[in-house]
């Protein structure tokens, strides 16, 4: 087994309105690519403290990372931060 698929097996996909209702329990880590610029600053800013009050790791993508605003992120940016920034390539640039 090829090692993308070997994570691909574990990762559990479930589109959910973070903005709306957020479970509590069952999550490992939220990806969030391309999700964070369609709610408001201030859901966003919800969100993230929700997903920090529980220890949940967000994974953002490039795309979010520009919507987001760096005065926001800085907030959660220190030492042990929830955050594991990885940049995602973009559909223009493919």
């Amino acid at each position: 087994m090829h090692v993308d698929e070997a994570i691909s097996a574990r990762i559990r996909w479930w589109p959910h309105d973070l903005a709306a209702h957020m479970p509590l329990t069952g999550i490992d880590v939220v990806l969030c690519r391309n999700v964070l610029p369609t709610i408001t600053r201030q859901d966003r800013a919800g969100v993230v403290d929700r997903l920090a009050q529980m220890g949940v790791p967000v994974v953002l993508g490039a795309s979010d990372l520009l919507h987001a605003g760096r005065d926001w992120l800085r907030r959660f940016t220190p030492a042990g931060s929830p955050f594991v920034l990885r940049s995602t390539p973009s559909r223009r640039s493919a």
